[in-house]
């Protein structure tokens, strides 16, 4: 059976995650140290150190990454659209800097984000989907919120696009992610009219995405 693009990724990564594994196994605890070594935290350090290293050149693995990133946080992506933003790349600040991403917006209602070295875009909805744009066949809208959300896979050329995969979005979990973000701004727009200190979205932002902003990569 021929192995597809995805399984070629995670084969790749699971032997430089290995190689890099053996290799501070065997790494000496430098001698004499005036502090107690940790087993986890300097050596898992590294680990990510080296392994974004081998990843940042080689643009399909960043893509497979990405995508794993984007599923997971995908909530940090609608409650950023939720709120005030100015460009494409304020709905994706939390994605590490090592996966290169670039964002556009189609039509004012699909976030797409690609990285370098890949011809392949992932898509999310930001607002709800017009009927005549095609933007609706890119996504399965569903109830069931036990499925993970997964954004679409596209190919864009300058007058079109192809849908490669069809992303999965739980309708309420949109939704709740919208309202929650409208909310926060609602308070601080409440805040401001009553003489409070006003602090910025992008506060509001860092407190709603410090508990749910997960790295792909641990």
């Amino acid at each position: 059976m021929l192995m597809t693009q995805e399984d070629k990724n995670k084969r790749i990564l699971a032997g430089i995650s290995e190689n890099i594994r053996k290799n501070l196994q065997n790494r000496p605890v430098p001698p004499n140290s005036p502090i107690l070594y940790s087993e986890s935290s300097p050596r898992n350090t590294e680990y990510v150190r080296v392994k974004k290293e081998i990843i940042t050149p080689h643009g399909h693995i960043r893509f497979s990454i990405l995508k794993d990133w984007l599923t997971i946080n995908m909530l940090a992506v609608f409650r950023r659209a939720s709120l005030d933003w100015k460009t494409p790349d304020d709905l994706i600040a939390f994605l590490p800097a090592y996966l290169e991403p670039e964002a556009e917006i189609i039509n004012g209602q699909v976030l797409v984000i690609g990285t370098p070295g890949h011809n392949e875009k992932l898509a999310v909805p930001i607002r709800s989907l017009d009927a005549a744009s095609g933007l609706c066949q890119c996504f399965d809208f569903i109830t069931d919120v036990r499925k993970a959300n997964t954004p679409a896979v596209l190919l864009i050329s300058d007058a079109d696009f192809k849908v490669v995969s069809r992303g999965v979005i739980a309708q309420s979990s949109f939704m709740n992610a919208i309202e929650q973000g409208q909310t926060a701004v609602k308070r601080l727009g409440e805040r401001s009219a009553a003489g409070q200190p006003q602090k910025s979205h992008s506060d509001a932002l860092r407190r709603m995405e410090s508990t749910m902003v997960v790295d792909a990569l641990s």
